[in-house]
């Protein structure tokens, strides 16, 4: 069969008009092609040579049981017999492993061969896109499995025949055949065959030739295999890196030796897109564009090298060095929307699904705005509002896409992007695997944006099944949160920490510098010391070498340039004006947190409430969380520090806002009710309200003071939301609650009774009096 079809391969290049007579050409080799499988077949039946990948099959299975209750049923004086029978056995094993690796290569022979009369006796096949696509799926399937060598090389030249015959069809812009068949070629460049190897190489090369030779340029196979490299990034051992090389150069040497393309002017009607910036790579011959392809392959093959050698147990750094590489193929988009997507498996890898999600986002706008730029009917559609997707990622509001804009000024005619992922439909695939994303994170209201975002599509194409599909699903969310909000319960969308690194071994670029870290749901300031020890021990030298320290340490000149340790700040976070009833708004686009820093005067962290100052820092980022990165730079920060009467204050509206959230939930939570109660009323249990009454109520040198004032209209309101409690624990507790709730009034008798020695609570009187309020004053 591989003569027959080498033969063919060698008349196709001297023929200089190929493309003319190729049907002949093909049709001419295809009997001998059939001929020769079956003698091959035939060969290998009678000799069992070659190399196989086969099972144990059920039979191999049996003879193994079989010998093995042979065995277990001897007398246990006839060892030398059992070992006798072992022998046997294994022989049987490998004689059923080679005669099924045997048939697996028989079958599938056959199927080439049936492959092969089925596309090369219909014509009516080349006007069937479905039918060519079901004939590229097989041959798919003999790459994505485990084939022997054999089978391998010969659906190498299979393929070759068939993207002759199909050519016009797999190299037209509505056809997907070659992006997959690109990424297994690649993979099989780095084979443990070196037949293997040689054979995708020239397979490569074919691909760019008839590519060539069908359009007069190859630019769509120069994206496609640029992608395909680009997605093979967690799959290529760097140790296997040099094969991948030697490939490229296998291609730049069959180019200069193919006297038939040396001659041929490339004359194309219109100006494709080009990834190289400020370049017509068109313009050269085949090639120097070949040449221009592999270096471009290299230097993609440099960045894939970066992402396997990049230490992988510092998470936030493996995500922004793809991230970089992203930003970096900004002026070639097709590339950077590969890389963009190679970030999203990451996260998602990681479950860190929101930041997936937002890396679709991404693309899905990308993908927007060169359709929009193209005037293609989809974008220009009013149905489709991309305000939805601004919605749901705040970094696009920032992104202008300069790059891509560019690619459209500096061109003479519209660019082509080759990849189907700027198609309506890749479009739709990117929303979709952000919504699926959001789902998993529990952000509900994003996935409904994004929702609707695609029933404006859907009404554009008045897909009215879909329609229903996408409305059922907004139910379904919308059901998920109104269960949320009446149960009064939170979804956890993160925790945030600030982190500095100090010491000589510390990056340059994360040396002495302030980041935010966001971590997954509810994430505890010990499980991340345990991360940093954990990921930093063996990059750092041991976890002797690690030293985690409090925002209130001194820094001084000689922690920075300690070339032994590495001293790590870790500072927990609060989100800016969130109050304790948080709804999802709250915990979305954020730029600002808080954390707060005590002391006193005499140097001590901690004192009396009347001597307790504090220090309140917010800190800023550049672009909200949650985006596609989970670690950011603090772009500023500001200070201020907060009086011990300020401070008390602040408490007193921590417990009001607390029990303001208690009352307002229909039907009331005792259980919860009473266990904010428990932290207010009792005093044995909690006495920080009364010991704020006794420190500054009490304290006559404060009085006219306008903080002192605050402080007791806020006590005030501190009594009505706690006799409102109250009233809805009498009314609402069951008969074992009831002993706790008596002492709840016990513990608010005597704080009214303590508050009326230095406040006027006759309006508090009045007021828990008409709310039914009973209680015994003093």
């Amino acid at each position: 069969m591989y003569t027959n079809l080498e033969k063919r391969g060698a008349r196709g290049q001297q023929q200089s008009s190929l493309m003319n007579n190729q049907k002949s050409s093909v049709r001419g080799g295809a009997s001998g092609a059939k001929k020769n499988v079956r003698d091959f077949r035939m060969n290998r039946m009678a000799g069992a040579g070659g190399t196989f990948n086969g099972s144990i099959t059920s039979c191999s299975m049996m003879s193994v049981a079989s010998g093995a209750s042979v065995a277990s049923g001897s007398d246990s004086n006839h060892s030398l017999r059992r070992g006798e029978l072992r022998v046997v056995d294994e022989q049987m094993v490998k004689n059923m492993v080679m005669w099924e690796g045997i048939l697996n290569t028989q079958v599938s022979l056959i199927g080439l061969e049936l492959l092969l009369d089925f596309s090369l006796e219909l014509d009516s096949i080349k006007s069937n896109p479905q039918l060519i696509e079901k004939i590229f799926s097989i041959i798919q399937v003999l790459f994505s499995t485990n084939q022997s060598e054999t089978i391998l090389i010969g659906t190498f030249h299979v393929l070759k025949i068939l993207i002759r015959q199909f050519s016009t069809v797999i190299y037209s812009n509505e056809s997907n055949f070659m992006e997959q068949f690109c990424t297994d070629l690649l993979r099989m460049c780095i084979s443990q065959f070196e037949k293997v190897r040689m054979e995708a190489a020239t397979m490569l090369y074919h691909v760019i030739k008839v590519n060539y030779l069908t359009l007069n340029h190859f630019t769509r196979t120069k994206i496609q295999l640029t992608i395909a490299l680009s997605g093979l990034t967690a799959k290529i051992n760097p140790d296997h890196v040099h094969l991948l090389r030697n490939a490229f150069q296998m291609i730049v040497n069959y180019s200069q030796e193919d006297l038939t393309l040396h001659n041929i002017v490339k004359n194309a009607k219109t100006k494709l897109f080009s990834i190289q910036k400020n370049s017509d790579s068109n313009d050269l011959d085949f090639a120097s564009q070949v040449k221009q392809l592999v270096g471009r392959l290299n230097e993609t093959l440099l960045d894939t090298i970066k992402i396997r050698e990049a230490d992988k147990s510092d998470d936030e750094n493996y995500s922004e060095l793809y991230y970089r590489i992203a930003n970096g193929y900004k002026h070639a988009p097709e590339l950077s929307i590969a890389w963009f997507g190679n970030l999203a498996q990451e996260h998602y890898d990681k479950e860190r699904f929101v930041e997936s999600a937002q890396c679709h986002v991404y693309c899905a706008a990308l993908v927007y705005h060169y359709l929009l730029l193209k005037k293609d009917s989809f974008a220009m559609n009013q149905g489709i509002q991309y305000q939805y997707l601004l919605n749901v990622s705040t970094h696009l509001k920032s992104e202008s896409f300069h790059e891509l804009k560019a690619l459209f000024m500096e061109s003479t005619s519209t660019p082509d992007f080759q990849s189907h992922s700027f198609t309506p439909k890749g479009f739709v695939e990117y929303v979709s695997k952000a919504i699926r994303d959001f789902d998993l994170d529990l952000h509900y209201e994003y996935s409904i944006q994004l929702w609707k975002l695609l029933i404006g599509y859907y009404e554009f194409k008045k897909d009215y099944e879909k329609l229903q599909s996408a409305h059922d699903e907004i139910s379904k969310l919308y059901c998920n949160i109104h269960k949320n909000y009446c149960k009064q319960t939170t979804r956890l969308f993160g925790s945030y920490y600030r982190v500095a690194f100090f010491g000589a071994k510390v990056p340059v670029d994360l040396r002495n510098k302030y980041m935010v870290y966001k971590m997954p749901k509810v994430y505890r300031l010990s499980e991340l010391v345990e991360y940093f020890k954990g990921s930093f021990a063996i990059k750092y030298g041991g976890e002797d070498c690690i030293k985690i320290i409090s925002d209130a340490a001194v820094i001084s000149e000689s922690d920075v340039e300690n070339a032994e340790i590495v001293k790590i700040m870790i500072t927990a976070l609060r989100i800016q004006n969130q109050n304790q009833c948080a709804q999802f708004e709250q915990f979305v686009n954020l730029n600002e947190f808080v954390f707060e820093t005590p002391f006193t005067k005499s140097g001590k962290t901690h004192g009396a409430l009347n001597e307790q100052y504090k220090r309140r820092t917010t800190i800023r980022v550049q672009h909200p969380f949650p985006n596609m990165l989970t670690r950011q730079l603090v772009v500023s920060s500001t200070h201020v520090e907060m009086s011990p009467i300020q401070n008390s204050i602040e408490i007193v509206e921590s417990s009001i806002e607390k029990l303001d959230q208690q009352s307002s939930v229909i039907p009331p939570d005792v259980n919860s009710l009473q266990m904010v109660l428990s932290g207010t009323l009792i005093p044995q249990v909690n006495e920080g309200i009364p010991s704020l009454v006794n420190l500054f109520l009490a304290d006559e040198k404060l009085e006219g003071n306008e903080e002192l004032n605050l402080m007791k209209i806020r006590m005030v309101e501190f009594l009505k939301s706690a006799g409102k409690c109250l009233e809805i624990s009498r009314k609402n507790c069951r008969p074992n609650q009831l002993p706790l709730h008596e002492k709840f009034e016990e513990g608010f008798v005597i704080l009214y009774n303590l508050f009326s020695k230095y406040l006027n609570v006759s309006e508090v009187s009045v007021y828990l009096k008409r709310k039914g309020v009973s209680f015994q004053e003093e």
